[in-house]
């Protein structure tokens, strides 16, 4: 019986050959598409999910409310909100801040333009990112020390032995006058090598430097402003902790620390009220942080990097949707053909000019007016 049916098959493919093939490249079109579509959605909901202990981690946010502005949604966060919440709020058992910087590295007799991430020492006991030399909970704990990528490592020092080696930074919080100083070199020990983070991560970590280090621009006055946001936030709760508990008691921290900063800029609001802080899970950043700005990592489906522009552009979920509308479009036209009623089609832009493409347009539009006149009896 299933000879049969293929051989049925097959002679109604050579004798409409044309109908055949649009049938079968459908088709294939089809299964193609929603192969990707279930890839896509795949890789989109992976994001993190990869890091341990990641069902507990939370990425922290920011409104601020300035009076006379609109609020202004932010992915970084003051250098002391993460520590506060830590120190003071029972169910937050971890904290660890990142604040990306660009620094000249020398190694040997080359020197690297870099995006350092400068974290704190704790930073991978809180993210357990993977190392494939050094040990991670010490990697950091020197003050002069450095983890590099794989890539980096390579870049630097070729295929050999990396953990132990030397790079170099210029100094900062030199004096004007202070020559010598600006001159110098402060060198950094490789203390790990840092496994080439996966594409599905809001994370880029190549260099990361403790912020105990020297080589850390920040000033330890601006680490003391709960008014100045420069820092990627992460807080690690207990498990079966309400983030919304969390949020609630954090509202009397901030009334109490920000209140002399915003005494002092003359602003007449309370912390709490200035500074909407937000918790997102850390497994959905990448799917739901698109209303901040300052994401380490775009969030959404983009797909096209255009000189110029600073976020992506070229969504793959609206390519994928107008394809797989077109594709129900023809199949729905060849449907009502098959059953005599054949659809008024818009032509096609190009066309427009031709005698017979005009007609068509004047019926389209009658037939689409005629469609919407029982709106308005």
């Amino acid at each position: 019986m299933f000879w049969n049916y293929l051989v049925t098959a097959l002679r109604g493919v050579v004798r409409h050959k044309l109908y055949s093939f649009i049938n079968i490249a459908g088709l294939a079109l089809g299964l193609a598409c929603v192969t990707f579509i279930v890839l896509f959605i795949r890789d989109e909901t992976s994001y993190d999910r990869w890091v341990p202990g990641s069902s507990q981690l939370y990425r922290l946010e920011l409104t601020a409310n300035v009076p006379g502005r609109p609020p202004v949604d932010l992915g970084i966060t003051p250098f002391p909100l993460a520590a506060a919440m830590r120190d003071q709020i029972p169910e937050v058992t971890a904290a660890t801040r990142v604040r990306r910087e660009t620094m000249t590295l020398i190694a040997g007799d080359r020197q690297f333009f870099e995006t350092v991430d400068v974290v704190d020492p704790d930073f991978l006991k809180v993210i357990g990112l993977p190392l494939i030399s050094g040990e991670a909970a010490q990697a950091l704990s020197h003050p002069e020390s450095l983890i590099i990528s794989q890539d980096t490592a390579r870049k630097y020092f070729g295929d050999g032995n990396t953990v132990g080696r030397t790079v170099r930074v210029a100094r900062t919080g030199c004096a004007e006058e202070d020559t010598a100083c600006q001159a110098a070199t402060l060198p950094l020990e490789v203390t790990g090598v840092l496994r080439n983070l996966p594409q599905n991560s809001q994370l880029l970590a190549d260099v990361i430097l403790p912020n105990t280090s020297s080589a850390d621009r920040a000033s330890e006055e601006s680490k003391q402003d709960w008014l100045s946001a420069n820092y990627y936030a992460y807080v690690a709760l207990a498990p079966g902790s309400d983030p919304n508990t969390v949020l609630t008691k954090l509202r009397p921290i901030l009334d109490t620390a920000a209140g002399g900063a915003l005494r002092a800029r003359h602003l007449n609001v309370r912390g709490s009220d200035l500074l909407q802080v937000h918790m997102t899970p850390f497994t959905d950043v990448h799917l739901q942080s698109a209303r901040y700005t300052d994401n380490m990592t775009p969030a959404g489906d983009c797909l096209l990097e255009l000189p110029g522009l600073d976020w992506k552009t070229g969504p793959a979920s609206t390519i994928t949707g107008a394809t797989i509308i077109n594709m129900l479009r023809c199949e729905t036209a060849r449907l009502l053909v098959e059953r005599g009623h054949a659809p008024v089609m818009l032509p096609s832009h190009q066309f427009v000019g031709n005698v017979s493409a005009e007609e068509q347009l004047e019926r389209f539009y009658e037939a689409y007016r005629k469609s919407l006149g029982h709106l308005y009896e």
